[in-house]
């Protein structure tokens, strides 16, 4: 009888994406709010579809595409004709695996853009609103997510949660951490100010 994989191929690819993955320390503590922040804005990057591996140091583009958000290499004014959606946002992935994004121009003149954020925005809050401790809905092994998005998404979880230990919050519900922030509603800051406020 054969075996299936009998010298475990595919298991050291697999391994070394992991390793490539692994955020850069946390060594002093953070403000909550930049510590959502990062989670709600690396969420939306996360929800979205690729097929590459990030790398840090690397300049990527959010698109959205009819009822879909797709990540790309390519910036707006490099597909000419082809370009796939409407431009949202520029994302830079840092070395602790969050991702930062500065928005697209005219993003607040496009309703479907605002609206699709607001419900990103929303679905967020009534996910971290709990009283559950924060690292333990993080984001570990999103079982349904491609390998891609689903090993960066474990890379953004173990970010996180080592934010959470330096801040000595690894306990504290998400509820707690919601509480302690400023303005949960300016979490994701590509959201234009008139929506996050109304």
């Amino acid at each position: 009888m054969k075996h299936a994989n009998p010298q475990g191929k595919g298991l050291v690819p697999a391994l070394q994406a992991w390793n490539d993955t692994r955020p850069a320390r946390a060594t002093s503590p953070r403000p909550v709010q930049s510590l959502l922040a990062d989670f709600c804005a690396s969420s939306l990057v996360l929800a979205a579809r690729f097929e590459f591996r990030p790398v840090p140091g690397n300049r990527y583009h959010l698109y959205k595409c009819g009822d879909i958000w797709r990540l790309s290499l390519i910036a707006p004014q490099e597909w000419g004709s082809r370009q796939p959606g409407i431009h949202i946002a520029r994302c830079d992935l840092r070395r602790d695996m969050t991702w930062s994004l500065v928005a697209a121009e005219g993003l607040a003149e496009s309703p479907e853009v605002v609206e699709a954020l607001e419900r990103h925005m929303e679905a967020f809050l009534a996910a971290v609103n709990t009283e559950e401790p924060l690292t333990d809905t993080l984001p570990f092994h999103v079982s349904e997510l491609p390998f891609y998005p689903r090993l960066m998404a474990s890379a953004l979880a173990r970010s996180l949660r080592d934010n959470l230990q330096v801040n000595g919050l690894d306990a504290a519900s998400g509820r707690t951490l919601l509480t302690a922030t400023e303005s949960p509603a300016r979490l994701l800051d590509i959201l234009p100010p008139q929506a996050a406020s109304s």
